[in-house]
């Protein structure tokens, strides 16, 4: 599915980011593929996914336009340079008052569109989708992270998602969720820090949410900025640097400390953010390569509370082994995915 390349005017946001707009025509067709037996349930199934692909898979063959809105898509996802990419639509600007969650059909729509350029969801034992609601209640902004979600229940320490997909139900919002690449925050803390960046790629640190300090033994040791300049990073965890590098490489704990501060400085900076709103006025999708960035969002205003929802979806390009799908995914990470994005 989604195979072909067709040229169609693409909205560069910046250099590593797309944002492509679906017609209305399109989008009311989409709006009226719905599987049975939804009425009650939250979030779609395994099956019910699939038969949505497939649905998408006929439109795609009977409808031009379709067709060329999924085929550039796919050509955005699978160039290198783009990190980002954000999928707009008209949707309804109310709720209706029905039994349907307002959640079920926007994440049904997305997992199945997506599945068409090779990305696809995680699974609970029951078949359902994994996911994580973004607190509703909370008007805090959100510093940078990356999400991650523990791939067995043995894990010491969350992997890395590869693509968090966000999706709005029901947003009223104008809060920005933004999204910087790590070779810019990379490039940008070596020319500010070039002595922290050493220390941070010299030591290993224990990085956990506040809120689990007496779990800090569960958690593994790992580099903030690896071989690669790759970046595991979560701006509001703590971070104890491991007492044997410190001694191997004559460093201070203050200067392992302030290397933190400073690359917590860097990741929040506005230089070089990606930014979007995921409301009913403008994005309904967005899709971040998680592994090659951080993300976060500025405050939802206040008069706004309540009036936001929305759900975070870890994908992978590969589909988990059956014995890891059952274990793990429902246990998205306690941290950072459930309570981060």
């Amino acid at each position: 599915m989604f195979t072909r390349f067709n040229r169609a005017t693409v909205s560069n946001v910046r250099y590593i980011s797309n944002r492509f707009e679906i017609s209305s025509q399109i989008a009311e067709k989409i709006s009226k593929i719905s599987p049975s037996k939804a009425l009650y349930q939250d979030f779609p199934n395994s099956e019910q996914i699939n038969q949505f692909q497939d649905e998408l898979k006929q439109l795609y063959q009977e409808n031009r336009d379709f067709k060329k809105f999924a085929n550039n898509l796919y050509k955005a996802y699978k160039n290198p340079n783009v990190k980002s990419i954000a999928i707009s639509f008209e949707q309804e600007k109310k709720l209706d008052g029905t039994e349907v969650n307002p959640l079920f059909q926007p994440t049904l729509t997305a997992t199945s569109l997506v599945a068409g350029i090779g990305l696809v969801p995680f699974y609970n034992h029951e078949n359902f989708l994994s996911h994580a609601l973004v607190d509703k209640e909370s008007i805090r902004p959100i510093t940078g992270h990356q999400d991650s979600m523990f791939l067995d229940s043995n894990d010491n320490y969350p992997s890395l998602i590869p693509t968090l997909l966000l999706v709005n139900g029901y947003s009223q919002s104008n809060a920005k969720t933004w999204f910087k690449e790590s070779s810019d925050i990379i490039s940008e803390f070596k020319e500010k820090y070039p002595s922290s960046f050493k220390v941070l790629k010299q030591i290993n640190f224990i990085g956990f949410p506040l809120n689990r300090i007496d779990e800090i033994e569960n958690y593994a040791p790992q580099k903030i900025i690896g071989g690669h300049d790759n970046i595991n990073f979560v701006s509001g965890f703590r971070y104890i640097p491991i007492s044997k590098d410190l001694e191997e490489f004559k460093i201070l704990k203050s200067e392992a400390e302030l290397a933190i501060l400073r690359f917590r400085e860097v990741v929040n900076s506005k230089q070089n953010r990606h930014e979007f709103v995921l409301n009913n006025d403008e994005v309904q999708f967005l899709i971040f390569k998680n592994e090659m960035g951080v993300h976060g969002r500025e405050e939802v205003e206040e008069d706004e509370k309540g009036r936001r929802l929305v759900v975070a979806i870890p994908l992978t390009s590969k589909e988990p082994p059956s014995s890891i799908e059952a274990k793990t995914s429902v246990p998205i990470a306690p941290a950072p995915f459930t309570n981060a994005i």
